[in-house]
């Protein structure tokens, strides 16, 4: 991402003020079914068995090893769940639920070509990690966390129900998530990850819910108390390419995963993949050189 203009400069302020809306491209599988949350509890992070209506959570869904498949908001709408994620996440998802579905009353759906999904940032007035829906037009709005805390909004794509508000881009969506720290999955998360590295734990993982494909790892890692490797934010002293080599001496530390610039703060911001002891805030590394240091 270059420097911002003045465009893109006040598209943020509006975002950062909840004056303002993006349009994403997201990934919208639907479960329904009678056994449709003890399925999902069995293949995710966190504790969907007890999940309420009109509540939401954040999970991981991970393969055999333990390896992350699929960062998700789960959704209850009382009829369904609703699992979002970014757009890539959507048949691969859908996959590898289907092929555990024996005899359970539990039908998938991606319903992402057939929906419109917005987020506006800014904490709801019924709180984080809240579902209200209207069944009169068809949609769902949650309070939960894409660039910080906002409101998630789906509708039919056959609907007109943008929010009244203007218009922003994701570029300017971009600067509000890296600021937030908020990691999206195809940048800072990917499938070579362990859960525990995305520091996501108390939002994201329940270490009491029992079995679930995956779990091994994870009581494994949370018996052993530490990972090898955590995403962290950084600053740095100039803009870098995503995907740069964190470098101290001769050695690769770490990988930059998302960079843009802070107008908050009036610097590069990113965050990065980096081996441990250097995700101590203060560590400094190099790419070629520039500096890179960790503040978090």
């Amino acid at each position: 991402m270059p420097a911002p203009d003045a465009a893109l400069l006040q598209q943020y302020e509006s975002l950062k003020n909840g004056n303002a809306f993006v349009s994403l491209d997201s990934a919208l599988v639907e479960i329904t079914g009678g056994d449709r949350q003890m399925f999902l509890h069995n293949f995710c992070t966190n504790e969907v068995k007890g999940l309420a209506a009109g509540h939401a959570c954040e999970a991981f869904v991970l393969n055999g090893k333990g390896k992350t498949i699929a960062h998700v908001h789960i959704l209850n709408t009382g009829e369904s769940l609703l699992l979002h994620g970014v757009a890539a996440i959507g048949p691969v998802l859908t996959e590898h639920l289907d092929r555990y579905i024996i005899r359970e009353d539990v039908v998938l759906n991606d319903v992402s070509a057939q929906s419109q999904v917005t987020f506006t940032p800014g904490s709801s007035s019924s709180g984080a990690n809240t579902v209200e829906v209207d069944q009169a037009i068809g949609r769902v709005k949650a309070n939960v966390e894409i660039a910080g805390f906002g409101q998630l909004a789906i509708v039919r794509s056959d609907l007109e129900a943008k929010p009244s508000s203007t218009e922003a881009s994701v570029d300017a969506l971009e600067m509000l998530r890296v600021e937030n720290r908020t990691p999206w999955f195809g940048r800072d998360i990917d499938d070579s990850n362990l859960p525990q590295e995305l520091l996501r734990d108390e939002k994201a993982i329940s270490f009491n819910k029992g079995c679930y494909l995956g779990q091994e790892t994870v009581a494994r890692i949370d018996a052993m108390g530490k990972v090898n490797r955590v995403l962290v934010a950084v600053c740095m002293d100039g803009e870098l390419p995503v995907g740069s080599e964190l470098m101290l001496d001769d050695k690769v530390i770490g990988k930059l995963t998302s960079v843009a610039w802070s107008p908050s703060q009036g610097t590069w911001l990113g965050m990065a993949i980096v081996r441990r002891p250097h995700e101590i805030a203060g560590s400094v590394l190099k790419v070629d050189t520039a500096t890179v240091t960790v503040v978090q």
